[in-house]
């Protein structure tokens, strides 16, 4: 799964959704923290300069497979693997994912 940010100030777009073996969000373009976090509003928190916060629910919603049990179960080993290397915030809403930089120049 990957969340993508765009230059051109789109809200970020939940791509690959099925892919539930990574999870990172790309950046394309030479974005300020501020730009981050506003394509990220919908979704989560930027965490400068190499993490955003997303939320589980925000993913779900954005998936369009909240009907699906076979992605549900799936979602829900990829958030249990993410919880058992403490890539959740305390409460258990939010999964942090790494931010992967893209020139597009």
């Amino acid at each position: 799964m990957i969340i993508q940010i765009s230059a051109d100030g789109r809200p970020a777009e939940v791509l690959d959704i099925d892919d539930l073996t990574r999870f990172k969000v790309v950046v394309e373009g030479h974005l300020t923290g501020e730009e981050i976090q506003a394509s990220l509003a919908s979704l989560g928190r930027f965490d400068p300069p190499k993490h955003a916060w997303i939320l589980i629910d925000a993913l779900k919603t954005a998936s369009d497979r909240e009907n699906n049990s076979d992605w549900q179960l799936a979602f829900a080993g990829m958030v249990s693997y993410a919880a058992s290397n403490g890539w959740l915030d305390d409460s258990g809403i939010e999964m942090r994912a790494h931010l992967e930089y893209i020139s597009t120049t």
